[in-house]
């Protein structure tokens, strides 16, 4: 399954499903092409980790926030910070073949506790995008991925969906009476 959200309203703009459960995120990379406009920023999890489909993102000037592999092979470009708690670089990733063409891109790595977490971003410029801002943005891509962990009604969770859905039931109504009647229409769909 694959899910775009907007971060800001918090609200899914597509829900993707695929027959196969276990079916790789590159599956639905057509699908975010199509749906991704220019000057939008996408935060993507390491399913997505194809250097193809970051160069089509770049080119479409859609910029994208992700976590590096380990053991990634890159060069460094340009150094913006390099602290004891937060560095920030300019880097070349990729080998330069047809399916992993050279990028540039910005490795912004922040330590938490005895260890590093990286991200990635095709934003170049710290100025546009500030390195506390992209570990910021990429935890609220977590939270994301908490409440579906949490909302996954499984075989053995069905007595916690039918809590769900009849606290849900009562919270819209009482939501409803404090609504604009000029809004057209209300939608809540439960699995």
């Amino acid at each position: 399954m694959g899910v775009v959200i907007d971060l800001v309203t918090r609200l899914p703009i597509a829900i993707w499903f695929l027959e196969n459960p276990r079916a790789s995120d590159t599956r639905f990379e057509d699908n975010l092409l199509d749906l991704a406009s220019p000057q939008t920023l996408l935060l993507i999890d390491r399913g997505f980790y194809h250097f193809q489909f970051w160069q089509t993102l770049i080119e479409r000037k859609v910029h994208f926030i992700t976590r590096i592999k380990i053991n990634a092979a890159i060069e460094d470009q340009q150094v913006f910070t390099d602290g004891y708690g937060l560095r920030d670089r300019l880097i070349k990733i990729g080998s330069g073949t047809k399916k992993t063409p050279f990028i540039t891109l910005r490795l912004i790595e922040v330590r938490v506790g005895k260890t590093w977490r990286s991200y990635l971003t095709s934003v170049l410029e710290p100025e546009v995008l500030p390195p506390y801002v992209v570990i910021d943005l990429y935890q609220k891509r977590w939270r994301i991925e908490d409440a579906f962990n949490i909302l996954d009604f499984g075989q053995n969770n069905r007595e916690l969906a039918s809590i769900h859905r009849e606290q849900t039931s009562r919270k819209r109504d009482k939501r409803n009476e404090k609504i604009d009647p000029s809004f057209p229409k209300l939608i809540s769909i439960d699995s």
